[in-house]
């Protein structure tokens, strides 16, 4: 899902073909890519089990996908559900909770918010399962993981919508949506895309196991706000110091225009932006995933006939201690890239 250049697909049937040709042979492997730039990469860089038959290139949006896989498969999403959209909502000090919209206003130029109450089916489905709200035909009651009052009351059985502060489990400690802003609304992001994804696993799906690998903190929470998203740009700088350099080399200050374009004289720095109201396609809007949240709704979703499903989730570190051979990426000053690097990333396997 998402396969990006197509590199991880390229090394996964690489090994299998060399290491393991047997298991080779009866490999079926599919990227599902919605971007048709790197549908178009993933041709050339992974040509050769195209031409073995053993990988279909399908451009076209997960979402969309319409065939029903019956058969034991793996899906693998790497650094699929940091990019995916998040719906923004807010609680008040009473429980209350509304949804966000945006608006672009012509007239001003820019893009406005709106809350509204909250009525959308995917957002009260997401916070059901995660725990926050409870729902039942014939009576309703508080999640004994939450502490604070009910708002909305719809009458007949239906359900009854009790929001309240998010006191979680998390290992990044989801922190009290109402105790983090005295006297005010707080702010959260939460994933409901991920429950799509979730959902569409389970229905075109049945029989998978799930791989996925994402960033599970960015460190960009204020008070008031809880999963707030990372919004960046990259920028190209000139470096005035490779270019005095070569005018002290030539001894002239009229430098040719391929030594003043040349690609050492810049550098590629990436500044952070604290809205997310930013022009369409103008940054990079990313999120951390809380894979313990994620476990407890993915479980309620793909529950089998026996019981739910088992997962696990891992540290990156734990991942690599448990799955590769790590020793061999060891410095000499002793130094582990594979055991030291991206500490704020998880793996999620069921």
């Amino acid at each position: 899902m998402g396969g990006g250049m197509g590199t991880c697909c390229r090394n996964i049937l690489d090994y299998l073909e060399t290491d393991y040709p047997e298991i080779y042979k009866n490999t079926e492997y599919h990227i599902i890519e919605i971007s048709s730039q790197l549908h178009e990469q993933q041709k050339i860089r992974c040509a050769h089990h195209v031409t073995n038959g053993k990988l279909k290139l399908h451009h076209d949006s997960f979402m969309d996908w319409k065939q029903v896989e019956q058969d034991e498969c793996h899906v693998i999403a790497m650094e699929v559900l940091d990019n995916c959209a998040h719906d923004k909502i807010s609680i008040d000090a009473d429980g209350n909770v509304k949804e966000c919209h945006v608006f672009f206003d012509k007239g001003k130029n820019y893009y406005e918010e709106v809350y509204l109450d909250c009525r959308d089916e995917l957002i009260i489905r997401y916070l059901t399962l995660a725990g926050v709200i409870e729902t039942s035909n014939t009576k309703t009651k508080f999640s004994p993981n939450f502490t604070y009052t009910s708002l909305q009351d719809k009458t007949k059985g239906a359900f009854t919508k009790l929001i309240q502060s998010f006191s979680s489990k998390s290992t990044n400690g989801m922190r009290s949506l109402l105790m983090n802003s005295i006297g005010g609304d707080h702010v959260f992001y939460i994933p409901t895309v991920q429950l799509q994804i979730i959902e569409k696993l389970q229905q075109n799906f049945p029989k998978h196991h799930f791989i996925c690998a994402d960033f599970d903190y960015l460190g960009t929470d204020e008070s008031g706000e809880s999963n707030r998203p990372l919004v960046q740009k990259k920028f190209k700088f000139m470096k005035t110091s490779n270019l005095l350099r070569k005018i002290r080399e030539k001894r002239t200050l009229f430098l040719s225009p391929e030594d003043i374009s040349s690609e050492d004289n810049f550098s590629i720095e990436s500044h952070a932006f604290r809205s997310y109201l930013v022009p369409k396609g103008e940054c990079d809007i990313f999120f951390a995933t809380d894979f313990n949240i994620m476990q407890q709704v993915y479980s309620k979703v793909c529950q089998d006939q026996g019981g739910l499903r088992g997962s696990l989730v891992m540290k990156s570190s734990q991942f690599m201690k448990e799955y590769a051979e790590y020793e061999n990426f060891t410095t000499k000053s002793g130094y582990n890239p594979l055991l030291k690097d991206y500490t704020n990333f998880s793996f999620f396997l069921s």
